[in-house]
């Protein structure tokens, strides 16, 4: 039997976390990171909705965000669905040659840790489950020529 709710709440967890990288417990340790060191190998598919929903906040916590989610695209293409479980393909060491902060790289590995967990509990309580596989959502997105 499937639940919608419990499967549109499951989407939410498995798809934003990575697109968004915004965890509350990840705290930035560097007031100078930018981004630009950031290498992403494809287009954000929602950046305008994304700039919009940010723009009544304050530019450093803009700033904040805008580092998180470039950081998130950066490692989304490292994303893989095995099995019941989301799991990320890269080290830190190869995420920070990405340019990505340790602390994001941190703050997705504990998002991803969750997010198992939720869906370890749902299928235990006998929701079926169709996760989709970023492996195919990288497939449709466009990649950035340099």
């Amino acid at each position: 039997m499937k639940y919608k709710k419990h499967f549109e709440a499951l989407m939410v967890l498995a798809l934003s976390f990575i697109m968004a990288a915004c965890s509350q417990s990840a705290t930035p340790t560097s007031d100078t990171q930018t981004g630009e060191e950031i290498i992403v190998a494809y287009e954000d598919p929602e950046a305008e909705q994304f700039e919009d929903a940010i723009k009544d906040l304050p530019k450093e916590k803009q700033d904040e965000l805008r580092l998180r989610r470039k950081a998130a695209l950066a490692l989304y293409p490292h994303l893989k669905l095995d099995g019941q479980e989301y799991r990320i393909d890269i080290s830190a060491e190869e995420a920070a040659k990405l340019g990505v902060p340790d602390w994001i790289y941190e703050a997705v590995k504990r998002d991803l840790a969750e997010t198992n967990k939720t869906i370890a509990t749902m299928a235990a309580e006998g929701v079926e489950l169709d996760l989709p596989d970023p492996e195919e959502i990288v497939k449709k997105m466009t990649p950035i020529n340099k």
